[in-house]
Parts: structure tokens; C-alpha cells; sequence
């Protein structure tokens, strides 16, 4: 392999073994250095390459929770999130409770987390009410709706999925809530 490979390869064995973690005890109780043995490489790894076991996570985990969504526009972008948090949360379980640890601790014990929680729950703000905005443009959101107060519901809707998701490890009942969320937002549909 090439030393890109191997970096690309080491990376990869990290970030999985983060979320393996973080899914099963929380981002405070993981150690920089269990990741590392986790994931096959020295206690060091982690420090050494990221510095932090936060530096390690921000480049990685907000392209898993937002998705490209191309050119679809209003209510079409906001059914791709939610299929594409469903894709997720089928072939990662482990993925969506880890991201919802990281988001609950950013509020309590991991301030350290706060900030960059803080913006990715704004960027996906921004995207959900910029798609609506796009969708009252073009005449498939109905104008009466409030893009800005539907985008915050539709991520508060979102964190509200995965923390029951987090808490119960139920899939199935997760991707009955996501239905719901999906459901919920086709009413914004225009006739």
C-alpha cells in the first residue's frame, strides 16, 4: 500500500472504532487511547496523529449526518434527509448513537463539544429552511409556511428521533418515528 493508503486505511479503522465506542459508553467515559487499541494501532495514535479525540471526530461525522442532496429542492430534500437518516441508521446503528451521544454531552459534560455541535445543528437548520425557501420558489412548499420555524422543527424533530433512538437502540421504532417526521413535513406540501 501507499503511505495515502495507509493513512486513508488507519483513518477509516479510527473513526469505526470511535463510533463503536461512543455508541457503547459515551464520549466522555471513551479514551483517546482505547479508540487507538481499538482500532489495532498503539495507545498513541490517536494524540499523535489528531491531537484530540475531538479533532479526530468533527471532519468525519457531519458528512455521515448530512447528506449530499444534490439539486432536490423543498419537501424532496427534507425526504432524502429523512431516507437517508433511515439508510443510516439500518447499516450503522452504531453511528446514530454515537452522534446523538456527542449531542447530549456537547449539553452537559463535554463542553469542549459545544461549539461544533452548536454549528452542525445550525447548518442543518440552514439547509432545511433554505430547501423550503427553494420549494416556495418554485411553488411545491405552500407559501403560508414559516421556512425558518419548519426548518428548526424539522431538526429539532430529527434530535428528538435519534435521542429515544439512542436511549432504546429500537430500530424499529426509530424508523416508525422517522416515517412520522417524513409524514409530518408533507403537509408543507403545496396542492
Amino acid at each position: 500500500m501507499t503511505q495515502a493508503e495507509r493513512v486513508a486505511e488507519s483513518a477509516q479503522r479510527l473513526m469505526e472504532a470511535a463510533i463503536e465506542l461512543i455508541a457503547e459508553k459515551g464520549f466522555q467515559r471513551t479514551a483517546a487511547s482505547e479508540i487507538a487499541e481499538r482500532a489495532g494501532y498503539s495507545r498513541t495514535m490517536v494524540a499523535a496523529r489528531y491531537g484530540s479525540k475531538e479533532a479526530l471526530l468533527e471532519p468525519e461525522f457531519q458528512p455521515r449526518m448530512r447528506p449530499d442532496l444534490g439539486d432536490t429542492k423543498g419537501l424532496e430534500r427534507l425526504q432524502h434527509w429523512i431516507s437517508f437518516i433511515r439508510e443510516q441508521a439500518r447499516a450503522e446503528p452504531a453511528l446514530i448513537r454515537a452522534i446523538y451521544a456527542l449531542v447530549f454531552e456537547a449539553a452537559g459534560p463535554v463542553p469542549s463539544l459545544q461549539p461544533w455541535m452548536t454549528d452542525w445543528l445550525q447548518q442543518c437548520t440552514d439547509d432545511a429552511a433554505d430547501a423550503l425557501r427553494a420549494g416556495q420558489a418554485d411553488k411545491t412548499v405552500r407559501a403560508d409556511i414559516d421556512p425558518d420555524a419548519e426548518a428548526q422543527q424539522f431538526v429539532s424533530s430529527g434530535v428528538g428521533l435519534g435521542f429515544q433512538f439512542a436511549l432504546d437502540n429500537n430500530l424499529e421504532k426509530f424508523e416508525a418515528g422517522l416515517a412520522r417526521w417524513a409524514e409530518r413535513f408533507e403537509r408543507a406540501r403545496a396542492t
